[in-house]
């Protein structure tokens, strides 16, 4: 999981904090997170979030994003994060019953927990949304939702109840990439 942790990122946004993480796109630095957690920074004139993972701190530029997928990208300067691998390009495919680790920047009032981890299975997958039960609380939005190999299986999307948690599925990715690429 060390791999993960250098990926996974917190987004401090307007509307308040999330998570994200680096994935493998040519030409750059490219982190995942949903589109919730950026949208009310994306204006005419100006698409950035602020960036950070511990100390270090970047200006992001929101680039592409999908509402109907609850996803989108935000560029950084090339090589600043390690990109995570995802788990269908690795030929890993997610299954009900799968053991999952849910990763992210969960906050309580003013303090940020960066780097936390909840553990679960798969309980569902319901077309393109992984249902779970590893706890997700506020701020996990954006986070990779891993398999037992690291590799990223969906975004963490939503929490309906105490251990049910949804996950875009990361193949979902590929639509924000040009060309539709994955």
């Amino acid at each position: 999981m060390a791999a993960v942790r250098a990926s996974v990122v917190t987004i401090d946004a307007t509307a308040g904090q999330g998570s994200g993480f680096a994935i493998d796109v040519a030409g750059g630095t490219w982190v995942a997170t949903n589109y919730h957690v950026i949208k009310d920074d994306i204006f005419q004139d100006r698409r950035t979030v602020t960036v950070r993972q511990g100390d270090r701190s970047w200006t992001g530029q929101v680039s592409t994003w999908r509402e109907e997928h609850d996803l989108a990208l935000v560029r950084l300067p090339a090589g600043v994060l390690e990109p995570v691998a995802l788990a269908f390009e690795r030929g890993h495919e997610v299954k009900v019953g799968d053991p999952v680790v849910a990763y992210g920047s969960p906050g309580v009032g003013t303090v940020t927990l960066e780097g936390t981890a909840t553990a679960g299975v798969v309980s569902a997958i319901r077309g393109d949304l992984i249902q779970t039960d590893a706890p997700l609380n506020p701020g996990n939005s954006g986070g990779p939702l891993l398999n037992r190999q690291g590799e990223v299986v969906g975004v963490n999307t939503l929490r309906a109840g105490e251990s049910l948690g949804f996950a875009v599925s990361a193949r979902l990715l590929c639509t924000l990439l040009e060309g539709g690429r994955c």
